[in-house]
């Protein structure tokens, strides 16, 4: 998402609140560069890390995270949004934004890969994750039709007619 983001990770060297620092400064310095205006973007508040004791709960706050942009109604499955979500195992090519500095790397490779204490090889992992997505994903889908038909707190007054983000849906 554009203003936070969900980053499930396993800290096995207790090495979270350096590892965070730096994406942090480094959106804060392309938001500046690109704005101009010079100064906070994110809260002065310590960065909220949850822990996650069971398999589960990971697994679920992996679906959470990818249906975040599902339910916010910008896109109509996890897969279309644009940014990274490390819900199953493999690579992602980043290339680096035109207005970043070419000092950067023009592209980077993220490896995301299933908890290093899991018994499971990708198969099953990906078996456990990926009904779990599927799920959270129909549900955040109801949630955003419900609101723009009227029933939520957002989205289109009760009688709006228009197009929805997924294809086909009229809301």
């Amino acid at each position: 998402m554009s203003h936070h983001d969900h980053l499930p990770v396993q800290d096995v060297r207790q090495w979270l609140p350096d590892f965070l620092t730096l994406p942090n400064r480094l959106s804060v310095k392309v938001w500046n560069d690109s704005q101009r205006p010079w100064g906070n973007v994110w809260e002065a508040k310590p960065t909220s890390s949850v822990y996650l004791p069971t398999w589960d709960d990971g697994v679920d706050q992996i679906a959470y995270a990818a249906a975040n942009p599902v339910e916010a109604g910008l896109v109509c499955r996890p897969q279309e949004w644009p940014g990274a979500i490390p819900w199953l195992p493999g690579k992602c090519a980043v290339r680096r934004p035109t207005f970043f500095s070419k000092k950067m790397p023009a592209d980077i490779v993220l490896e995301f890969v299933q908890p290093t204490e899991s018994t499971d090889t990708p198969a099953p992992w990906e078996a456990r994750v990926r009904p779990a997505v599927s799920k959270r994903e129909r549900e955040a889908q109801a949630r955003v039709r419900g609101a723009r038909a009227g029933a939520g707190v957002f989205g289109a007054p009760a009688g709006a007619q228009g197009r929805g983000p997924c294809a086909g849906e009229v809301v």
